[in-house]
Formats: structure tokens, C-alpha cells, sequence
């Protein structure tokens, strides 16, 4: 590195991490312990930049990152699955500017909204399948060229298993937890 001005790099135990108990709010980047059971975080900017944003989950044991949500830039929150080890551990960062400020929400999954005949979100968001695996219509405004729907298939413990989406259109979509993965508005509709 040249002329990246003066840093220091310092390793700190794990349990210095300060445990994610409930709504946190911050500036610049940030890890948390967490322990308990699958949940969703909603990640929301509260200064006036539009710097990166971003909240993954880490799951130390096996060492996989997945992403929680990202905020795209945008003031509008995004809410997303927090995995979590079979322990029911994990840590949760937040990575952003050192001059972007946010707040976490965390909730519990009796928030995520169930699939019925019909269901709007705009941005990241989770919702349940209690179904059969149904053939569904997915409708979607983009927000610019680089604004795709982005649907993942969640297992128990909200780590993603697959992509089961990218796009507008018919799509079978199966029974459980499914994350959506946008900044536009977007809309699930039940065909089966």
C-alpha cells in the first residue's frame, strides 16, 4: 500500500464483540456476536450519504458468509435472513463508510409475511411458502440496469440453498423461507 495513511491492525478476542441483543445503531463498520435462534434483520441508513451499506451473517464454525441485506446506496431499509450454526451462533456485520451511520432491527420469524394468493415488497425482504411447491408469476420494476429479483431458496436455519430465481416471469417456487433480493418494487403471485 502507498499513501494509505496510518492504520493499525489490533486482534481482539471474540468475546469483545458486542452481542447483538436487540435494535443496535452505529457508524462505520461493525461486528456482533449473536446467539439464538434463526431471525431477520432489518438494516436501515440513518445518515444523509449514500455510501455502501451492507449486513452479513458469519458463521464462524464453518467460516460461510451470506448476505443479510444491502441497502443499494438508499435510504429505504432492507430486511433479511440472519443464519445461524446448529449451536444457534453466529456474528452479524455491518459493514459500511467510516461516515455512514445505521440502525439494525432485529425480529423475530414470526415477522416474515406468508405467501398467500398474493404478496408486494419493494427492495430485500423475506417471505414463507407453506405450500406445495407452486407455480408462481413474479413481476418486478428495476431500478436502474444493474436492479435484478433475485429469489434464494432458504433451508430451517435461513442459509441460502439455491438461486431459484433471476427474473421476471413464471417460476415453480418451493415450500419454505425465501429470501427476494432487489431495490425495485417486486410482487409474487400464487398460480398453483
Amino acid at each position: 500500500m502507498t499513501d494509505a495513511g496510518d492504520w493499525s491492525l489490533r486482534v481482539l478476542p471474540v468475546e469483545q464483540a458486542p452481542l447483538l441483543t436487540g435494535p443496535a445503531e452505529g457508524t462505520g463498520s461493525v461486528v456482533f456476536r449473536y446467539d439464538g435462534p434463526p431471525m431477520l434483520l432489518t438494516l436501515r441508513r440513518t445518515s444523509s450519504d449514500d455510501g455502501s451499506l451492507t449486513a452479513h451473517a458469519l458463521n464462524h464454525p464453518v467460516g460461510k458468509k451470506t448476505l443479510i441485506a444491502n441497502t443499494g446506496g438508499r435510504r429505504r431499509p432492507a430486511t433479511g435472513p440472519v443464519w445461524v450454526a446448529e449451536d444457534g451462533s453466529c456474528f452479524v456485520i455491518v459493514s459500511a463508510t467510516d461516515r455512514t451511520s445505521w440502525r439494525i432491527e432485529p425480529q423475530s420469524l414470526d415477522a416474515v409475511p406468508v405467501l398467500g394468493k398474493r404478496i408486494k415488497g419493494h427492495g430485500y425482504g423475506v417471505v414463507r411458502h407453506t405450500g406445495p411447491e407452486s407455480e408462481m408469476l413474479l413481476t418486478h420494476e428495476s431500478v436502474g440496469l444493474a436492479d435484478m429479483l433475485i429469489i434464494f431458496e432458504l433451508d430451517e436455519r435461513l442459509f441460502p440453498l439455491r438461486r431459484v430465481s433471476t427474473a421476471s416471469g413464471l417460476e415453480w417456487l418451493p415450500s419454505g423461507y425465501l429470501q427476494i433480493r432487489s431495490i425495485g418494487k417486486w410482487e409474487i403471485e400464487n398460480r398453483g
